[in-house]
């Protein structure tokens, strides 16, 4: 079978044959020149791992060269770690088509941090003890005065404190000291002292009123002033429990003898 060409067919082909190698290497150089995130990877690793490629050139928004295994370099580059873990990276290759757009709710894996890792929960709660409460309780006298009628007596409490300023540790505070025949009445201020949570330390002072006089009371048998020390916690939301050390300071009729009374109880938190 014989073929015959024309002159001008003969020279076209021949031309074209020999310009089509130039165009194919132009074409090669220009995407790599529109898209030099798109090279193959090296054949060489930074680290001298033959298993690893490295690539010539460097991710959007990274100064340094990526490495990944050579048997999914050249087949997958979403698969990467540098893919993996930038963002940036993987919306770049997302952008050209090479990596497919994310499910809802899907994330890198390096990005994933199980529940309950990774964070520190720290409670914080207030120092000190906030709030009113009224509450009863025991109240010894552990002094005398000396004369008749100044004995020691044990009895019992009636207390209560309110906080009118919540950002000045300050209470107002009052309590019932009583005894079988007798009691005396003391309104009080103190300074509150945050000791712990729930608790204060307090110290102040106020006087005592004692209803009838030359009757002993747990704190005396005559009106006078109260010096005051005590601590109080807070064990539940609404359980209160108290102590403080009461000095009167000269109670007793025809002495000048202090006194001290012991008191506990507990309260209710309101």
């Amino acid at each position: 079978m014989r073929f015959s060409l024309n002159k001008p067919s003969a020279i076209a082909t021949i031309s074209l044959l020999a310009i089509a190698p130039s165009v194919l290497l132009a074409g090669s150089r220009a995407t790599a020149q529109m898209d030099p995130y798109m090279q193959a990877p090296a054949p060489v690793s930074s680290s001298g791992d033959p298993t690893y490629q490295t690539s010539s050139t460097p991710f959007p928004g990274s100064s340094e060269s990526y490495e990944m295994p050579a048997s999914s370099a050249s087949a997958d580059p979403c698969v990467s770690p540098t893919a993996a873990n930038d963002p940036q990276v993987r919306a770049y290759l997302r952008e050209r088509g090479v990596c497919p757009s994310p499910s809802p709710g899907e994330l890198p894996p390096a990005s994933v941090t199980p529940p309950g890792e990774g964070v520190v929960v720290v409670e914080t709660r207030p120092m000190g003890f906030g709030g009113a409460y009224v509450g009863a309780g025991i109240a010894a006298g552990v002094t005398n005065g000396g004369q008749q009628g100044t004995s020691a007596l044990f009895g019992g409490n009636i207390q209560g404190r309110i906080a009118p300023f919540e950002d000045v540790p300050i209470s107002a505070r009052a309590a019932i000291l009583f005894g079988p025949n007798n009691s005396a009445i003391m309104p009080m201020l103190t300074y509150d002292i945050p000791v712990a949570v729930n608790t204060n330390v307090y110290i102040g002072g106020g006087y005592s009123f004692v209803e009838k006089n030359c009757q002993p009371t747990p704190i005396g048998n005559k009106s006078s002033a109260v010096a005051v020390v005590g601590a109080e916690s807070s064990v539940t939301r609404d359980i209160v429990l108290y102590g403080d050390a009461k000095l009167g300071i000269q109670p007793y009729y025809n002495t000048s003898a202090s006194s001290l009374s012991l008191q506990a109880g507990m309260g209710y938190r309101f």
